[in-house]
């Protein structure tokens, strides 16, 4: 942990993740509220950012460290995402609809 933000951005999502609900801490501060007993944060979750992923995957491959099926394996199991929510997919869409206007 870096700091205290307590604004509710998508960095959030990966101490939430993790059984950590940074926010819903910083609110009880602020009102006054006493803390309450913190459960064991679980590890395992991952923040992906596709497009910082895909150029370290680059970058990896070209020096030899990392191959395109061991990439796509690091990419299964129980992430978190800058831009994309199953429950949510408008900003991701949006984000899409950009990349592909903007190459067009």
């Amino acid at each position: 942990l870096l700091e205290i933000n307590p604004r509710a951005s998508s960095w959030n999502l990966l101490a939430y993740a993790c059984g950590v609900n940074i926010p819903y801490i910083a609110y009880r501060d602020v009102v006054g509220l006493p803390a309450e007993a913190m459960q064991l944060q679980s590890e395992g979750p991952r923040y992906l950012y596709f497009g910082h992923d895909r150029r370290a995957f680059m970058d990896y491959r070209r020096h030899g460290d990392c191959g395109f099926v061991e990439w796509v394996r690091s990419l299964i199991g129980k992430n978190v995402y800058q831009y994309f929510a199953a429950d949510d997919p408008g900003p991701w869409l949006s984000l899409l609809k950009e990349k592909v206007t903007s190459r067009l």
